[in-house]
């Protein structure tokens, strides 16, 4: 049986960190595979690229990893975890899933659509905050208003040191013409300079 896990994010832009992550991963709980998936924004926000942008630049960064297998999301397919993760299960049947989360995820998993159905479907590997906390009231909290409403659930932290990465912040350095070279991989940096991402407005 292999073991799966689901990575999906906007990704806008993919950077260190997230290979970081999915790197710990990988390691901790010996995955056969991560499949990343670039997903939808449910809000509108500035600096928000599109759909393709985000997808090259994912194909990109997991290029040199065997393990990372990039899962492509057409426009027009849902954008719900539960229905992303049942999909991908009946592409890999009789697989162990799990599902990587950010801890700002993770606090908000009790409002997901289709919640109480969601977390029974896989093992969720939760990756600490960026000043390397684990903020286990968070956590606790997500874990006990779940399991109040009935839900069985496996989760852990994500052993790793901290990563001082976001995606704003590789957007600010953009912004204000700053080089992003030790925040994303080379080819990120390459795209995000050819298409001229995130720059700042003529």
């Amino acid at each position: 049986m292999q073991k799966i896990a689901i990575f999906g994010g906007t990704f806008n832009p993919v950077h260190w960190g997230h290979l970081r992550v999915a790197e710990a991963a990988i390691r901790q709980k010996s995955l056969d595979q991560i499949l990343w998936v670039t997903v939808h924004p449910r809000y509108k926000a500035a600096n928000i690229v599109e759909l393709r942008h985000r997808q090259d630049m994912v194909k990109l960064a997991i290029a040199p990893y065997p393990n990372f297998v990039f899962c492509p999301l057409a426009e027009h397919q849902s954008n719900y975890a539960i229905d992303i993760l049942l999909s991908l299960q009946a592409r890999y049947p009789s697989s162990e899933w799990y599902s990587i989360v950010g801890l700002d995820a993770w606090r908000s998993l009790p409002r997901w659509y289709r919640s109480q159905e969601l977390v029974a479907q896989c093992n969720w590997l939760v990756a600490p905050r960026k000043d390397g906390t684990e903020g286990n009231n968070d956590l606790e909290r997500s874990v006990d208003c779940l399991v109040r409403q009935g839900d069985k659930m496996q989760w852990e932290y994500l052993k790793m040191p901290s990563i001082e990465i976001s995606s704003s912040l590789v957007r600010q350095y953009c912004h204000n013409l700053q080089s992003i070279q030790h925040l994303v991989p080379e080819a990120v940096r390459a795209y995000i300079l050819e298409q001229g991402l995130y720059q700042p407005s003529s």
